[in-house]
């Protein structure tokens, strides 16, 4: 989904990032992006490759930090410790219904 669509995303996510993370976040965008793929209704495909388009967008501004891991400040760097499983919080796009409205 990520490479299909990544002129809407502008986050990379990590490569230690969790993935069950990353699958819990996404679930809620499986159905738009498979009905988007395979569905063989030209309108039903094309009204869900907006509404995946338009929520990645949405996600992406409003998460432009995720996936990305936590460093500690370089002027602190020698007190700081590192932890290695820190990320920056997200705003679920299960909080994005407003799309399916204006969309329907």
């Amino acid at each position: 989904m990520f490479y299909q669509y990544e002129d809407s995303i502008t986050f990379k996510i990590h490569a230690y990032f969790p993935q069950n993370v990353l699958i819990e976040t996404f679930e809620c965008l499986l159905n738009n992006y498979l009905f988007s793929q395979y569905s063989l209704n030209y309108s039903l495909k094309n009204k869900n490759t907006t509404i995946l388009k338009l929520k990645l967008k949405m996600f992406s501004s409003l998460n432009p930090k995720f996936g990305k891991k936590k460093s500690p400040c370089k002027r602190n760097r020698a007190n700081t410790s590192y932890n290695d499983t820190e990320f920056y919080t997200y705003v679920n796009p299960d909080s994005f219904n407003t799309i399916n409205s204006i969309i329907l």
